[in-house]
């Protein structure tokens, strides 16, 4: 995991930024229907981003490939 966190982690946390930067400029629009996809945007990719690198990292981990080999 720590192979994948490195390699991919950089990539999938700067789309990450960038596209909840975007979010973030329609909070300062003054039509309701643009405030509300910033915060469907935002809340999106926040929601993704802890998935992608907490809950999906920890269940690999937990149910991975590696833990059910036996060490004899």
């Amino acid at each position: 995991m720590k192979q994948a966190f490195t390699e991919m982690g950089e990539s999938i946390t700067s789309g990450a930024i960038t596209t909840f930067g975007s979010g973030f400029f329609l909070f300062r629009c003054f039509l309701i229907l643009f405030v509300k996809f910033a915060l469907l945007i935002s809340a999106t990719i926040a929601i993704s981003w802890i998935m992608a690198m907490l809950f999906f990292g920890a269940m690999s981990h937990w149910a991975g490939p590696e833990s059910f080999v036996r060490e004899e």
